[in-house]
């Protein structure tokens, strides 16, 4: 919030990040800058937030729609496309759980998910492109490649015909990619809890919730309170 002068607003930040060349070993590179508007209450109009959710449809409509025109074979039901299998209101929410906290859903809802939605709309592609937390986590969806052996390079490895980029950074910055990674993660969560539970778990009343926790917090752990849970009804 600009104090003074008066009635001045930021219309846009210049960042400076540490961008490491690839091939160093005494993690040379240079300083780069990333140029975004961020979201403020001074430059929250409505047609920011409508054209923020219009971009967030179109990217996760196109990730679908690319993952059905390349045939990519679902891992939890045989004969099934991944785009058949995963819906894409399964993943839509993806962005807000993952740019946001328990803490800000619960206090502020509707701002927290305006903030959101502001945020695309007036960057689209270049917004939570360098985005990444104290675990590795990054993008809008939040994907993690410990040392190349992280979430992102498996679904990269177990599903080749998504031709997925192949870089982790570009990869998971990328809107589309990203969220067509997201729905094979789903996909190969899924396979993961009919193999421990059967075909019956694709009729759960909460698989959608199921996946999301499965996406956040480990598949193992979802089997493992699915079974407590089955103990309790015993």
């Amino acid at each position: 919030r600009v104090i003074a002068p008066r009635d001045n607003v930021v219309l846009m930040l210049k960042f400076p990040y540490f961008e490491e060349k690839p091939t160093s070993k005494n993690r040379s590179g240079v300083i780069k800058y990333l140029t975004y508007v961020p979201f403020s209450q001074d430059l929250n109009y409505e047609e920011f937030i409508k054209s923020g959710g219009e971009y967030h449809q179109s990217v996760v409509q196109a990730a679908h729609d690319d993952l059905l025109t390349k045939n990519v074979k679902s891992r939890a039901v045989s004969g099934k496309l991944v785009a058949e299998v995963i819906p894409m209101d399964f993943v839509a929410p993806l962005p807000f759980l993952e740019q946001t906290d328990l803490a800000e859903m619960f206090i502020t809802f509707d701002g927290a998910v305006e903030r959101v939605l502001g945020n695309l709309g007036y960057n689209e592609q270049k917004a939570y492109v360098n985005t990444c937390n104290s675990m590795g986590a990054c993008g809008w969806v939040q994907f993690t490649n410990r040392n190349g052996s992280g979430t992102y390079s498996t679904i990269v490895r177990k599903y080749p015909e998504a031709k997925l980029i192949r870089d982790f950074k570009t990869g998971a910055g990328d809107h589309v990619n990203s969220m067509e990674a997201a729905m094979l993660l789903y996909d190969d969560n899924l396979a993961l809890l009919v193999k421990k539970f059967g075909s019956r778990i694709l009729e759960h009343p909460r698989l959608k919730e199921l996946l999301a926790a499965a996406y956040n917090g480990s598949p193992l752990r979802v089997v493992d309170a699915l079974r407590k849970a089955q103990t309790l009804q015993q």
